[in-house]
């Protein structure tokens, strides 16, 4: 998998690569994209960090991503009043900037978080902040004019985010 083309999740904590965008993984895998996970934090609000950045690894693996990271930045960390957009969007550049040119699709949350956490809005406005920078960095083997494609999970309303079975339910 070396030469495939890379699809970057960013994600603002271990957990959401499986709890948000495990169908989306396991897609773009089906698609033939190498997936790497980049969690803006360790998920530390609550003291377990370090446990669940090990625990993103293990659920990266079993999702078929290539590769799994949490940073563990003091300006940008779990459950801060504030974030830096601008560092935390520097790490993201600083990390697909590994990819060797082979950076095809970034996805992330769209602007209301899905599930509306704070940091899941940031991560999104860091990506945003960032995508001037990673628009830029396609694929050598894509045409001159290909950009990289930026991926947003969008947020439904609170009545129907958690509702799919009554859903379907409903229309029977």
């Amino acid at each position: 998998r070396s030469h495939a083309p890379v699809a970057l999740l960013v994600v603002a904590h271990p957990d959401d690569e499986t709890m948000f965008f495990g169908p989306t993984v396991a897609g773009l895998r089906l698609a033939g994209y190498a997936v790497h996970v980049l969690s803006l934090t360790i998920g530390d609000a609550d003291g377990q960090g370090h446990l669940r950045a090990r625990e993103l690894a293990v659920a990266a693996q079993a999702l078929g991503a290539t590769e799994a990271v949490a940073l563990n930045h003091s300006a940008f960390g779990d459950g801060l009043a504030s974030w830096d957009i601008d560092l935390a969007a520097a790490a993201i550049v600083t990390y697909a900037s590994r990819t060797r040119r082979r950076l095809a699709k970034v996805v992330t949350f769209d602007a209301h978080g899905v599930s509306r956490h704070q940091d899941h809005g940031r991560t999104h406005r860091a990506v945003v902040r960032a995508s001037d920078a990673l628009r830029h960095m396609g694929s050598a083997s894509a045409p001159r004019h290909a950009q990289v494609e930026i991926l947003e999970l969008r947020t439904w309303p609170r009545p129907l985010s958690f509702s799919a079975s009554l859903s379907v339910a409903l229309r029977r």
